[in-house]
């Protein structure tokens, strides 16, 4: 049974890197297109379509802090349920999967061209886009467990996340605001000791601008990108803020202040060295190829390194600190191992009978 289970997290590994993957290689590879002066619905979503996965980061991150108990409960009931669906129609699933995929870049490269508004038909392509992404995350999903069970998987999370979403949507508008910062002095301390890791790591550093950062390697000429307010990182401060906020607020009758006010220092710091190694790795990737540096700069990793740097920081300030995000709870009692069947799964039956799940008391 252990190494039945053991195949079923390897299914879902694979797929979540797959997903990663896949979420990197679009938003590296296509900009949303500017479209000024056009007003249509395509074209105010076309305007809009980069803040749809920074949004599914942050709502996945905060849907796993706010309510990772329960969370971990229900994924152990879906690797139960995924026990009941055949390798061979896993493997279909992750085949309509990637193929839904493929269609979706392909589709995504239509859309995101600054000459669609010249196609004929606009709104039947941005139909054509929206219905294979939402294929591209249905496929996905039914390669985790059969579709049939979704409604109850769903059902009981339901609350955790709508709340999960609201969260990721404060968490982008709060990211948008603190990208500000980056017009004013605050952006000057990473500008400096990111001037001054270059000229340690290369021959020669540049700082021509309040905005620009280069580098020259030795026989080789300069290289210069300039960095924008959306490309900083400074939307980490607000993140880790906002998170921090929402677990100091939960935790403000025995939490004081000098540990609190160590706690907001220590995951600011944390937060502003992840943003440093991250320009400067940049400024490197521009020494090779600037429009290697600006896809880099321009993708989700980014986003997804400091969601996953606030997820640890949370982690570890909870079992320091004692600080609480969670709220969303066991809906109930532990549960044992369910019994999916009178027959194991590793006999290689298919698995008619319902989930029954049995108390550990």
């Amino acid at each position: 049974m252990f190494g039945f289970e053991r195949r079923i997290a390897a299914r879902w590994i694979f797929l979540a890197a797959l997903l990663f993957g896949e979420l990197i290689f679009l938003t590296s590879t296509f900009d949303s297109p500017n479209l000024g002066g056009i007003e249509s619905w395509w074209a105010r979503l076309l305007r809009n379509s980069s803040i749809i996965p920074f949004w599914g980061v942050a709502a996945t991150v905060a849907t796993m802090m706010i309510g990772w108990d329960r969370l971990r409960d229900e994924i152990r009931r879906a690797m139960q349920y995924g026990s009941m669906q055949s390798p061979k129609l896993w493997r279909m699933f992750m085949l309509y999967h990637i193929v839904a995929f493929i269609a979706l870049a392909l589709l995504t490269g239509v859309v995101c061209n600054e000459d669609i508004e010249h196609y004929s038909h606009v709104w039947l392509w941005v139909l054509f886009w929206i219905g294979s992404g939402f294929a591209t995350v249905a496929f996905a999903g039914a390669a985790l467990f059969p579709p049939a069970l979704w409604g109850q998987f769903l059902g009981r999370i339901s609350g955790l996340c709508v709340a999960g979403a609201v969260l990721g949507i404060a968490a982008c508008f709060v990211g948008r605001w603190s990208q500000e910062l980056w017009n004013y002095w605050p952006r000057r301390p990473t500008m400096w000791i990111v001037s001054e890791l270059l000229g340690v790591f290369c021959q020669q550093a540049y700082e021509p601008s309040r905005f620009v950062l280069g580098a020259r390697l030795a026989g080789a000429d300069p290289a210069f990108l300039e960095i924008a307010p959306l490309c900083s990182g400074y939307e980490g401060f607000g993140l880790i803020w906002m998170f921090l906020g929402i677990g100091v607020w939960r935790t403000r009758h025995r939490l004081r202040i000098p540990r609190t006010l160590l706690l907001i220092s220590f995951a600011s710091l944390m937060m502003w060295s992840a943003i440093v190694l991250r320009l400067f790795t940049l400024v490197l990737i521009a020494l090779v190829s600037t429009e290697r540096a600006v896809s880099a700069a321009h993708s989700e990793l980014g986003w997804v390194i400091f969601n996953v740097l606030t997820l640890g920081i949370i982690v570890v300030a909870s079992r320091t600190f004692g600080l609480e995000v969670s709220s969303f709870p066991l809906s109930g009692k532990r549960t044992g191992q369910s019994q999916l069947a009178d027959r194991s799964p590793d006999s290689g039956d298919t698995v008619r009978a319902p989930l029954r799940t049995i108390n550990s008391d």
